[in-house]
């Protein structure tokens, strides 16, 4: 598994939020439209809460995974 600290140190890896956008659709839409070898749904509660960790590597593992601080790592993009 890459480390997601070397990931970014490498600039292959980011966590953002577009204001005015909805991080869960923000996530979908990346999930539909781009590679990526994983991304994560951080801290989201509803609307422009939270942000988004994707990551991108030659050989994507396409991991899709939610954080809260209640339930920590859960597999799949879940809507709070």
């Amino acid at each position: 598994m890459p480390d997601i600290r070397a990931q970014k140190l490498l600039r292959l890896a980011a966590d953002f939020e577009i204001a005015g956008t909805d991080n869960f659709e923000l996530a979908e839409w990346i999930r539909d439209n781009l590679d990526f070898d994983q991304l994560i749904l951080e801290c989201y509660t509803g609307g422009n809460t939270g942000w988004i960790h994707c990551s991108w590597a030659p050989d994507p593992r396409k991991e899709l995974l939610t954080y809260d601080r209640k339930n920590g790592y859960r597999k799949g993009l879940i809507n709070a």
